[in-house]
């Protein structure tokens, strides 16, 4: 997926095919899955691919939060930066719905995003990690 329009398709079909009882791909699953968490915005979908063009700025934009959301887990899976998978099985381990932790974790990724954008810089790992221990601290 190489630009904004693209990226907000592949969300839009994937939970078109979801609610059709279609096969999913992985990613397509993952898709789905974040916005069935999201009741608030499954109105919103319902409108289709004209809502690819919209800037929401005024408003959460559901396509940068469910990108969060599936960045975030992505993050974990593949254990990057080194000691996320830890960090976050230690943090979960006792929860039975992780929705919450995963917003704690995708505000301050939103917030870091924004400064290094801000000063166009990119995000080191250090940083990343370090801030974390607020929500995500290392198991002792």
């Amino acid at each position: 997926m190489h630009d904004r329009h693209q990226l907000r398709l592949t969300m839009l079909y994937a939970w078109k095919k979801a609610q059709a009882g279609n096969t999913l791909d992985e990613l397509e699953n993952e898709i789905a899955q974040v916005i069935s968490q999201h009741p608030e915005y499954h109105t919103l979908f319902e409108k289709g691919d004209a809502l690819c063009d919209l800037d929401f700025e005024t408003t959460t934009n559901p396509f940068l939060h469910m990108s969060l959301h599936i960045g975030l887990r992505e993050q974990i899976r593949c254990d990057r930066p080194t000691s996320m998978r830890n960090r976050w099985l230690h943090a979960s381990k006792h929860l039975t719905d992780t929705h919450d932790l995963e917003h704690r974790v995708m505000e301050l990724m939103a917030n870091l995003l924004w400064e290094a954008q801000q000063k166009k810089l990119t995000i080191d790992d250090t940083d990343y990690l370090e801030a974390l221990n607020a929500v995500l601290p290392l198991p002792a």
